[in-house]
C-alpha cells in the first residue's frame, strides 16, 4: 500500500474509529440523572437533598447569609405584622394579606423568633402565592407548614423574605411531645394526654388559675393541638409587675413600673421580674359594669399601690400585644 492508498484509509476509517470510542460511553439514564427533566422538583428541596437546599427560618435570623435572590425557605406560617416592624406581630389570623410570619416552630409566639414574608402582587408567581398564603382569606393556613421562594432581604426593619413565590404546602411533621418534653416545666415531663389534660383541669376557677408560667407553656400546644385562637372565660394567677406604654402593642414595651396608662396591666410570677419574656398582658376595658369594675381597681394610673401585689384575674385567652394574653379582663382577687 502506498503512501496515498494510506493516508485515504485512514481518512474513510475515522469515522468508525469515532463510532467505536463513542460506543464505550456510559451515559447515564434519566433515572440516574439529577438533572433530568423527569426530577421530582419537590425532592431537590426536601430536608435530605444534597443537591438543593432550603434555608430555616434561623439561618436568615442569625444573619448567616446576607441579600440573596430566589432563595427557598421552609417553615410554619404563624400570624402575620398588623404594624410596620416585626414588633407588630399578630400571633393569630386577621384581615391583612400582604404578609404573613414564618417560624421554625408551629407554636412560636416569641417574634424575635420569626421573619416577615412579603405577600405582594408584583408577578403571576408572587400573586398566585398571596392569594393562596395570606391569613384574611385563608385563616386555616395558620400554623401550615410550607417552602416558598424569595429574596433575603431587609423587610419590617429585620431580615425577611420579599417577592415570595413559588410556594408549597408541606406535611407536618413537627413533634408536639418531644418539644414540650424538652420544656422540662417539671420533674416529670409531659407528654401531649398531660398538657391536654392539665389545661383542661385548670383555669376553670379561682384555685386552679393558671401560673403564668403554666400559661406559656401549655396554652400555645393545647390551642395548636385544636385548631384554635383562644380560651374564653379562664383564671389566671400572678404578680402586677407594669404595664404597656401607649401605642407600643407588643411585649417588648413592657414598663415594670407604675405610670399612666389604664388599659392594661403585665403580670408575672415573680413581684420581682424584669423580662417581658416571662410576663403575659392583661386587656383592662370598659365593656361591660364588671370589666369596667376591674379597669378601675386594677390599673396602675389610678392605683400605684397595686404594682407587686398577687392577683387573680377572670378573662379571655387570646391574642393580645402581639402574643397570648388574657383580653377583657372582668373579675379578679387580690391574694396578698
Amino acid at each position: 500500500m502506498n503512501l496515498r492508498q494510506s493516508i485515504l484509509f485512514i481518512l474513510c476509517t475515522l469515522p468508525l474509529w469515532a463510532f467505536w470510542a463513542c460506543e464505550k460511553l456510559d451515559i447515564p439514564s434519566d433515572e440516574n440523572n439529577p438533572h433530568s427533566k423527569e426530577t421530582d422538583i419537590d425532592s431537590l428541596f426536601s430536608s435530605d437533598s444534597t443537591g438543593f437546599f432550603s434555608y430555616s427560618v434561623n439561618d436568615i435570623i442569625s444573619e448567616k447569609y446576607d441579600t440573596e435572590k430566589d432563595v427557598y425557605i421552609v417553615g410554619y406560617i404563624v400570624g402575620y405584622i398588623s404594624g410596620n416592624n416585626i414588633q407588630s406581630s399578630e400571633f393569630s389570623t386577621g384581615d391583612i394579606k400582604t404578609n404573613i410570619i414564618l417560624a421554625d416552630i408551629p407554636v412560636e409566639k416569641n417574634y424575635n423568633n420569626c421573619i416577615p414574608i412579603q405577600l405582594s402582587t408584583a408577578t403571576t408567581a408572587c400573586n398566585e402565592t398571596r392569594q393562596r398564603l395570606n391569613l384574611s382569606d385563608n385563616p386555616t393556613m395558620l400554623g401550615k407548614k410550607i417552602r416558598l421562594q424569595g429574596d433575603i432581604e431587609t423587610y419590617m426593619d429585620t431580615k425577611g423574605i420579599k417577592g415570595a413565590k413559588n410556594h408549597n404546602i408541606l406535611e407536618d411533621d413537627f413533634d408536639y411531645e418531644a418539644y414540650y418534653a424538652s420544656l422540662n416545666h417539671t420533674d416529670e415531663t409531659p407528654t401531649m394526654t398531660d398538657t391536654l389534660n392539665y389545661v383542661n383541669s385548670h383555669g376553670i376557677e379561682e384555685s386552679v388559675a393558671f401560673s403564668v408560667h403554666d400559661f406559656k407553656t401549655y396554652i400555645p400546644t393545647y390551642l395548636n393541638y385544636y385548631e384554635a385562637s383562644g380560651i374564653k372565660d379562664c383564671y389566671v394567677e400572678g404578680y402586677i409587675v407594669g404595664y404597656i406604654k401607649k401605642q407600643g402593642h407588643s411585649m417588648a414595651n413592657t414598663i415594670f413600673s407604675t405610670g399612666d396608662v389604664e388599659t392594661n396591666i403585665v403580670i408575672a410570677d415573680s413581684p420581682t421580674e424584669s423580662d417581658p419574656m416571662n410576663c403575659i398582658a392583661i386587656q383592662l376595658t370598659q365593656d361591660s359594669s364588671k370589666s369596667q369594675s376591674t379597669r378601675e381597681a386594677l390599673n396602675l394610673s389610678s392605683h400605684p399601690e397595686n404594682l407587686h401585689r398577687k392577683v387573680i384575674i377572670f378573662g379571655n385567652i387570646e391574642t393580645y400585644m402581639s402574643t397570648l394574653g388574657l383580653k377583657n379582663a372582668r373579675q379578679y382577687l387580690f391574694t396578698n
